[in-house]
């Protein structure tokens, strides 16, 4: 678990190399931040009507946690690659 970590650690500081590139996933979020946002919040909804989180283990929550993400990010994914986009200005 603590490799995991540090491979984090070093993938966020990365972040701070000059000349560096966004990667594909941070794109999608900023083209589309409302629907992002707005999706989050669904998503959100439905985990906290389905899952009894203050009784849930350790390990359901890092379980749906690790869920939660993906599919937030699978969507928003997919929404930006079918050029989908919720904006008013």
């Amino acid at each position: 678990m603590s490799l995991v970590w540090q491979v984090l650690s070093i993938l966020m500081l990365s972040d701070y190399i000059p000349g560096s590139k966004t990667s594909i996933l941070e794109e999608a979020f900023n083209r589309n931040l409302l629907g992002a946002f707005l999706l989050a919040n669904v998503l959100t909804g439905l985990v906290n009507f389905s899952v009894d989180t203050l009784s849930a283990s350790s390990v359901t929550a890092l379980f749906v946690l690790v869920l939660y993400a993906s599919a937030l990010s699978t969507l928003v994914g997919i929404v930006d690659f079918c050029g989908i986009r919720l904006k008013f200005w």
